[in-house]
């Protein structure tokens, strides 16, 4: 199984669901859509769960103005953990890596974007 530990930084401060897996998961299959639609379209139809995502975790605020939203801060540095589960970990892998590593791009949320600051495997 291949896993990643990125380390990301809000483009500006926002507001985020106090659960943020689901968001990054979605957001994450966008990336992957963006270099390989094929692979990002296998991910979202499997069965078997092929990527897992964890929540973001680091320092949030509490000055939300919606109830169950927590805050990003641009001055701090969030984390979060994606495991590749699926057969084709290799492919998922370099779908991801391409786009946010090689080519800079950033993870929209709804609310904002997160920039990369460092991958870990």
């Amino acid at each position: 199984m291949q896993q990643m530990m990125l380390t990301v930084r809000p483009e500006s401060d926002f507001e985020v669901p106090s659960s943020t897996g689901y968001q990054l998961y979605s957001a994450l299959l966008a990336v992957m859509r963006s270099s390989n639609p094929g692979a990002s379209g296998r991910v979202h139809d499997s069965e078997i769960g092929a990527i897992a995502v964890s929540g973001l975790s680091g320092t949030f605020g509490r000055a939300a103005k919606r109830p169950g939203n927590k805050m990003l801060y641009s001055r701090q540095t969030y984390r979060f953990h994606i495991g590749i589960t699926d057969p084709d970990e290799i492919e998922i892998f370099q779908s991801l890596i391409q786009p946010l590593i090689l080519e800079g791009m950033d993870i929209n949320l709804e609310a904002g974007s997160l920039r990369i600051e460092e991958v870990n495997s």
